[in-house]
Parts: structure tokens; sequence; C-alpha cells
């Protein structure tokens, strides 16, 4: 900003040096800054992606120290996001068949934590592996079901109510993804997610949004 403040003044003080030479007397220009009129009233800020992931690289377990957390708290605390995404798999919270919620539990808080503490908006999610098969052109409702309890076990009874939106599937116009670009296919899971959703008592807290549409060429468009 600081950088910025002193380029503005360099373009200043050159018109205004330009329009005391020669020209002076038929220099018309008019600079005025308006610091009061709003460009775009939908930009809420800087935003992040930050997800939590099992930390073992191969090696075994790897924690983050409570140092370095403080470290990266700073630099958030720097940056301050407004917005911040925050992606999960939802297989890796449910073991044999049954929600484990607490699986994981201790990297999630951390990211959720700091969000709820600085009025940080989240966009919670899931990457979609395992919610559909676009072979079969189905959904995996029992999944579904977790997903939703998941974020509602978050929501209600750990009160993080800095969750605000849910994003199903990551990107799914790729080949890449769950989906499989089958648009059809992700509306049905939207639509059933968005009832389990309601059903968790989450409704009018907790919005869907997306597709989050990924387009690299005409192919995904």
């Amino acid at each position: 900003m600081k950088n910025f403040g002193n380029l503005l003044l360099a373009c200043m003080a050159a018109l205004l040096g330009a329009c005391a030479g020669e020209s002076a007397g038929k220099c018309d220009a008019v600079v005025r800054i308006d610091a009061d009129s709003v460009v775009n009233r939908g930009y809420i800020g800087n935003g992040v992606q930050w997800d939590p992931y099992a930390l073992d690289y191969g090696k075994g377990r790897v924690e983050i120290s409570d140092a370095d957390w403080a470290k990266l708290y700073a630099r958030l605390d720097f940056m301050r996001p407004a917005f911040i995404r925050v992606m999960t798999n939802t297989t890796s919270v449910v073991r044999d068949g049954r929600l484990d919620r607490m699986r994981g539990f201790e990297h999630l808080s951390h990211i959720l934590g700091y969000c709820q503490s600085r009025g940080v908006t989240v966009m919670f999610g899931d990457w979609g592996g395992s919610l559909m098969d676009a072979r079969t052109g189905t959904v995996n409702r029992t999944l579904l079901d977790h997903a939703a309890a998941y974020v509602a076990w978050l929501v209600g009874e750990k009160g993080y109510d800095c969750i605000r939106y849910y994003n199903l599937v990551n990107e799914p116009n790729g080949f890449w993804s769950a989906a499989d670009g089958d648009f059809d296919l992700w509306a049905k899971a939207v639509s059933y997610f968005r009832g389990r959703l309601d059903a968790e008592g989450l409704a009018g807290k907790v919005e869907l949004v997306g597709p989050d549409a990924a387009i690299w060429g005409p192919e995904e468009a």
C-alpha cells in the first residue's frame, strides 16, 4: 500500500509538473480521489485455501509444533484473510462404515479454531472422491449422509458457525473429478445433499456453492 501511495504521488507530481510548464494555463486535467464511493460491494478481501491432511510423508506421523502453529497464525494475521476454503475427504473420517468424527480433528480444529476466533468465513467441502460413480451414474447416499452429519457436528456441537458454505465435489466439470463432467450427476448429488443438510438442521445456516468449474479450454466449458 505504501508503494502504491508513492506511485500515485509520483504520477500526480508528473501531471502537475506538465501543467506548470510551457502548457500552463491550458491544462484542464482534474485528478480527484474519492474515498467515499464503493466500487464493488461484493468484495470482502483476501482469501486462501487451507486444508488438513494426514502428515506422515511415508516416514511415520509428523506433528506441527505449537511454535509452528503460532508462526502460521501470525502470517495469516498479517494477510488478514476474510474467506478460507477448507476441503477434506469424507472417506478419511469414515471407519468400517461408521463416522469417526474425531479422526484427524486435531489438525482440522486448528484451522477452524483460527477462522472462528478471527471471524473468517469458511467454505467447507469434500473433494468428491467416492461421493458418486460417473460410470454408473449413481451417487453414494450413505457417504453423503456421513458428510452432512460431519458438517452438522462441526457447526452444531463444536460451534464452528464460521462454516457458512459447502463445496460438494472439486471441479466437477473435469474428467479428473468424481463427476467426470456429468452435470446431471453432480446436480443429483447436490440435491440429495441439500436435503440431508436440512434434515441435520442446517437450513439457512450452511449454503451450497458451485460448481467450482475449472476452465482450461473449450472442452471444459
